[in-house]
């Protein structure tokens, strides 16, 4: 019989830590206007006020090197409102389909020391 040592796994819930990181795509030309902000409970949430139409984004600090969170690849794209969207180290541009204009709530969950998603949800 095989005995299991318990494992205790400890990590920091700041996951970015003192690097900024911004929601970039085509709702802010890609810039740093938009830093997601850390909730203190694991979390980092940015409020952006959207038109009705299809925006590109990631999650990425301003070298894009540091951070640079997107799609597991092209044909994963879609965030779907209200569906946590799992966060890649990619190239690949998430996609968002907004219907109705609106202020949406962007917010990267970070469950573990690893897999963190995005939920995007109208407010």
């Amino acid at each position: 019989m095989v005995k299991l040592e318990p494992k205790l796994r400890v990590f920091n819930q700041e996951f970015f830590g003192a690097t900024p990181v911004f929601l970039r795509g085509g709702m802010n030309g890609w810039g740093t206007d938009d830093q997601v902000i850390y909730n203190g409970d694991g979390t980092y949430s940015v409020h952006i006020a959207l038109g009705a139409e299809t925006y590109d984004f990631k999650v990425a600090s301003d070298d894009w090197a540091t951070v640079n969170l997107g799609a597991e690849n092209a044909d994963s794209a879609t965030v779907e409102l209200d569906v946590a969207k799992p966060l890649f180290t990619t190239n690949d541009n998430l996609r968002l389909t907004v219907d109705a204009a609106g202020t949406y709530r962007f917010t990267v969950v970070v469950p573990g020391a690893t897999k963190p998603s995005v939920i995007v949800t109208p407010l």
